[in-house]
């Protein structure tokens, strides 16, 4: 087991030297009463016992064929701005299958606010704040925060938006505006075609224009192919200070 250069990503070399990304189980590791690991929980993946630095820990596989942000960080991205004791607001958080990755990497000192609309989802996301308590489901419409602005707190310090194209720029403006701190980070996830360097300079001017600056942007293929991750930093200005 290796440490990535991201924050709590890890990775595992095969006999062939094939690359597989990690996060480390922290509610299998943890000596606090809130263990909850169980060989069914989260979703499938492969698990690896190993001992690191001096501990037995586990590592959950985490696919970069089954989740954008694994796609980017093994596409190189350079900065995520994520870090343990993180507080994230993770608008579409589907099943919650990168949500519980992101649990791992930011860990016991750190929350991670699930929005995603529909019953669909309730039970999933539900059963995984049961596994880890870090988890904070929120079932509502990310295009309309005001519906859930007592569930999450404002000074959040990364927002991450996977949500359909035509509402992602103003969700994201709207829920910047409601919660992100001041200097806070932002990660989105674009669908493109072609070449998709136009539509990624059109999508950048958008978010310039609601303070949100954008940074740096990946392509995902070959393991998402038609998308592009963007990081970017919110610009707007505290009208108190």
């Amino acid at each position: 087991i290796e440490t990535h250069r991201h924050w709590g990503v890890f990775l595992a070399r095969n006999r062939f030297d094939a690359i597989q990304l990690l996060t480390r189980n922290w509610t299998a590791n943890s000596n606090s009463s809130t263990q909850f690991h169980t060989n069914s929980d989260d979703y499938g993946e492969q698990r690896i016992i190993s001992d690191f630095r001096g501990k037995r820990c586990e590592f959950r596989s985490w696919s970069p064929f089954q989740s954008k942000l694994a796609a980017g960080i093994m596409g190189g991205v350079r900065n995520l701005h994520l870090r343990g004791g993180c507080k994230v607001l993770y608008l579409g958080a589907g099943f919650g299958r990168t949500v519980s990755h992101i649990a791992d990497i930011i860990g016991e000192s750190g929350l991670v606010y699930a929005v995603e609309q529909g019953p669909w989802a309730e039970r999933q996301l539900a059963g995984l704040a049961v596994r880890r308590p870090n988890v904070v489901p929120v079932i509502e419409d990310a295009t309309m925060p005001y519906k859930y602005r007592q569930q999450v707190p404002a000074g959040v310090d990364l927002i991450f938006c996977d949500l359909p194209q035509v509402d992602q720029v103003r969700s994201l403006m709207l829920n910047a505006r409601h919660f992100l701190a001041f200097g806070g980070h932002f990660v989105t996830f674009v669908r493109v075609k072609g070449s998709g360097q136009e539509m990624i300079a059109a999508e950048s001017e958008r978010l310039r224009q609601n303070h949100l600056e954008p940074l740096e942007h990946y392509f995902l293929e070959p393991y998402k192919p038609g998308y592009a991750l963007v990081v970017g930093v919110c610009t707007r200005k505290d009208v108190t200070s």
